[in-house]
C-alpha cells in the first residue's frame, strides 16, 4: 500500500494497521498513533512532529525497519521497542522516550537536544555518543507518586551526563556531524513545549 507524503496530521490513528505500508515522507503531526502497527512499513523521512506514538509495534526483522530521517521532535514515545533498528539521522529533538528500548540500535547522528530519556532501556554511552546534543539530554528523573508526574532531578543528570564524558572507552572512531542540526529551523523554535500529563517534569 503506497501512502508516501500522504498528510495524517492530527488525525486519530489509534491501533491502526499500517503493515507493509510505504509511508515515506507522510505527515503525522499531531496524530494519535497509540498502538498502531508498523510492521514492515516505510518511515524514512516521515514527520511525527508532536505525535502520539507509545506502544507502536515495529518489524522484528530489523531489516524490514525503515526510519532513518524521520521526525519524531516532541513525539511521545513511550514503550516503543526500537531494538537492532537503523535511527541514524533521526530527530528526536524534545521526544518523550520513557521505558524506550534502543537494544543495538544504530543512533548515528540522531538528534537528542532536550530529548527525555528517563527510564529508558538498553542505551549504551557508545550509543549515546554517536547522537548530536546527547549533552542536552534529560535523562535522570524523580516519579512523584503523589503528584503522579516526574520531576526533572537536575543533579543528577548532570551527574550522569559528567560520567558519559569521562567514559573513554565509549568513545566514536568518528565524532557525529552536526551540520545537518545546526541548519535545523525545527519546530521547537515555533512552538511552546507541551509535556504530557502522565510525564509532566519540573523543570
Amino acid at each position: 500500500m503506497n501512502l508516501s507524503q500522504t498528510n495524517f496530521e492530527e488525525a486519530e490513528l489509534k491501533k491502526v494497521d499500517f503493515s507493509d505500508a510505504n509511508l515515506e515522507e507522510a505527515n503525522f503531526k499531531n496524530s494519535f498513533l497509540r498502538g498502531a502497527n508498523f510492521s514492515n512499513a516505510k518511515l524514512k523521512e516521515a514527520n511525527f512532529f508532536k505525535a502520539c506514538l507509545g506502544e507502536i509495534r515495529l518489524s522484528k526483522d530489523v531489516n524490514n525497519i525503515m526510519i532513518s530521517g524521520a521526525d519524531f521532535s516532541h513525539a511521545d514515545l513511550s514503550h516503543v521497542d526500537f531494538s537492532y533498528a537503523d535511527l541514524s539521522g533521526v530527530n528526536f529533538e524534545r521526544a518523550y522516550l520513557f521505558k524506550t528500548n534502543f537494544k543495538g540500535a544504530k543512533l548515528k547522528t540522531a538528534n537528542f537536544k532536550g530529548a527525555y530519556l528517563i527510564n529508558v532501556k538498553n542505551l549504551t554511552n557508545s550509543q549515546i555518543k554517536s547522537c548530536c546534543y546527547w549533552d542536552q539530554a534529560y535523562y535522570k528523573g524523580d516519579w512523584d507518586k503523589y503528584k503522579t508526574e516526574w520531576i526533572y532531578n537536575e543533579t543528577a543528570n548532570k551527574k550522569f551526563i559528567k560520567k558519559i564524558k569521562t567514559d573513554k572507552d565509549s568513545e566514536p572512531e568518528k565524532f557525529p556531524d552536526y551540520s545537518r542540526w545546526k541548519r535545523w529551523k525545527g519546530y521547537s523554535e515555533q512552538h511552546k513545549v507541551v509535556i504530557p500529563i502522565s510525564y509532566k517534569i519540573h523543570l
